[in-house]
């Protein structure tokens, strides 16, 4: 990661901070305060299968509850669940809350269940459906060009640690790599392909350009393929109307290798993911949030607004935003992105701005907890997030150049 002045490293890992006091069940929020999440849709269905990396199993594709990349049925329960915490636990109240929801159908279904938790069964807040140039730039800004991509990708690659304690690339466990991959074939069988002849990442071999975007590939795409799927079919539980099915047989892991190996997610998406693509493709989305929380077009205070959107959104605001937090057992970043999590802001009365993490600790069931947790910083004032903006987007010329031609400027 890149050291700046504007929150530390882009990947620094969050220390682990006690937990404040928060809104018990049934309490009154706290007077005078307004709140912005930004969360993740549902647990969804992966699409159709990719045949290259579908060969290094015997494991036949699962049979979704849904149609392609909408929400799984127990993925919709989860939503719904989520958006019962925020009234029970944090005070969300439906007449006082409005939400915004990418046009993607799982975030629309997200967004409605949530309403529906908040609601405690019926549909009082404001939903929204906005365009995809909230949610990324790329209609309206230019990428990085293909050789800073590369560039960054790749000192990524180098610099985090693999997942599942196999260390650094410069001195990966290799015993510990052989055992990784057994324990993966045992679970998805033997495929085609040889799945113990993988390699760990390399950074020259596995990034290669695919306009618009360098895109990854080599053992760290084939994990992430893998465990993607075995993640979102073990996180929808028993299903309303049953668990999903692999060639008419429900998946058999463990709690823990599903979590384990879905740290492979969260590791490939820090990568890919590098910091001068989030920082311009984030602009719209982060510049709209921070005028909620401030200035004159701010929200009300008692007023609460959720932003529905993707795992690359929560990337774009921890690079422009330069929080970083910890969401246990998930692990693989200093930002992970489960599904139906988020960040929360609260503006206070006195104008400071506290930042947590919501998220749902799955665990093969339809009640998994609601965690809340601090990010780092925990704190901060309106114009030391407005710092830290414009110093993380100024560290890219593409981003810079997006601010400029949309009129963003983090003024509070």
């Amino acid at each position: 990661g890149r050291d700046t002045p504007w929150g530390g490293s882009r990947r620094d890992g969050g220390a682990a901070r006690p937990h404040r006091k928060h809104l018990g069940k049934g309490a009154k929020r706290a007077h005078g305060s307004s709140r912005v999440l930004l969360m993740r849709h549902c647990v969804r269905g992966i699409g159709q299968p990719k045949p290259p990396l579908q060969a290094y199993g015997s494991l036949p594709p699962p049979s979704w509850d849904s149609p392609d990349k909408w929400c799984t049925g127990g993925g919709a329960n989860i939503s719904r669940r989520l958006g019962a915490h925020l009234w029970e636990e944090l005070g969300f109240v439906g007449n006082r809350t409005s939400v915004v929801a990418d046009s993607s159908m799982r975030c629309v279904q997200t967004a409605y269940e949530v309403m529906k938790g908040i609601g405690n069964g019926s549909v009082s807040a404001a939903l929204d459906v906005d365009g995809p140039s909230l949610w990324k730039t790329r209609g309206e800004c230019d990428l990085p060009d293909v050789d800073t991509q590369l560039e960054e990708m790749r000192a990524l690659m180098r610099s985090l640690p693999l997942p599942m304690g196999l260390g650094s690339l410069e001195q990966v466990d290799m015993a510990r790599w052989r055992e990784m991959l057994e324990r993966l074939r045992r679970i998805i069988g033997t495929g085609e392909l040889d799945l113990a002849s993988l390699l760990p990442p390399n950074p020259m071999e596995d990034i290669a350009f695919s306009e618009p975007r360098v895109r990854l590939s080599g053992s760290t795409l084939v994990m992430k393929y893998w465990a993607q799927i075995l993640a979102y079919a073990w996180a929808s539980g028993p299903g309303p109307e049953g668990p999903i099915l692999f060639g008419g047989r429900p998946l058999n892991i463990s709690r823990e290798d599903a979590l384990g190996f879905w740290s492979w997610v969260f590791y490939a998406r820090d990568i890919a993911h590098h910091p001068s693509y989030d920082a311009t493709m984030g602009v719209a989305l982060a510049g709209r949030i921070f005028r909620d929380l401030a200035g004159p077009a701010a929200l009300a205070p008692g007023q609460d607004r959720i932003y529905v959107g993707h795992d690359d959104n929560l990337d774009q605001l921890r690079t422009i935003f330069g929080i970083t937090w910890e969401e246990p057992p998930f692990s693989g970043s200093p930002g992970t992105t489960p599904p139906t999590s988020g960040v929360l802001l609260t503006r206070k009365p006195c104008g400071r701005i506290d930042v947590d993490v919501v998220f749902v600790e799955f665990d093969g069931t339809l009640t998994p907890p609601v965690r809340m947790r601090p990010a780092s910083p925990p704190e901060l004032s309106a114009s030391e997030l407005a710092v830290r903006a414009k110093g993380n987007i100024g560290l890219y010329a593409t981003a810079t150049e997006c601010a400029r031609k949309l009129g963003i400027r983090f003024e509070p």
